[in-house]
């Protein structure tokens, strides 16, 4: 699999999941070029936020994970909107409305 060597050359540190769980989104960031996100800010609303790439997220939904939008508060999670993969074409988007259309869509929640 590829995942490790892009790890090292974008050098981030891959998450380490096991199992399955829920995720909350609290921040997102979109391709000047593509209809589709780049990242997304993710937040248990206690410890500090960590950051996770799209395809990472469309591999957890695959393994069983659920991702939520969510805003923070007060150091409190409110979540949102649950977060699906949607596929057009033969492509996955991430979406929070269930439609086919060909980009991502997570709503409401803030731009980093």
């Amino acid at each position: 699999m590829l995942l490790p060597a892009l790890s090292v050359l974008l050098h981030v540190d891959m998450p380490k999941k096991s199992g399955a769980g829920t995720c909350y989104i609290v921040g997102q960031q979109y391709s000047d070029r593509f209809p589709e996100l780049v990242m997304v800010e993710l937040s248990n609303g206690r410890d500090s936020t960590c950051f996770q790439y799209r395809f990472e997220i469309l591999r957890d939904l695959e393994e069983g994970w659920v991702y939520y939008t969510a805003e923070l508060h007060e150091s409190r999670l409110r979540p949102l909107n649950k977060v699906e993969a949607v596929e057009v074409a033969g492509q996955k988007f991430l979406r929070i409305d269930g439609r086919n259309e060909s980009r991502d869509d997570l709503g409401s929640v803030p731009e980093i």
